[in-house]
């Protein structure tokens, strides 16, 4: 399953843990995957745009099943 983000609280918990670990984990990628647990507690793979330190374009979310 595809989608987006629906919702600024789900952003704002995703951008956070992006800020997080910026430094040793996407600093000059342009494309990154961040893994997390969405807002409803099911794991996904959040595709982003990298912009520069909490400046990220998140274009596709999808389920991780494992």
């Amino acid at each position: 399953m595809c989608n987006l983000i629906n919702s600024r609280k789900e952003y704002a918990k995703i951008r956070s843990e992006i800020n997080q670990i910026y430094e040793t984990q996407y600093k000059n990628k342009r494309i990154a995957a961040h893994t997390s647990f969405g807002i409803d507690g099911k794991a996904y793979v959040y595709w982003f745009e990298n912009h520069g330190f909490d400046e990220y374009n998140i274009f596709y979310v999808v389920r991780d099943f494992h």
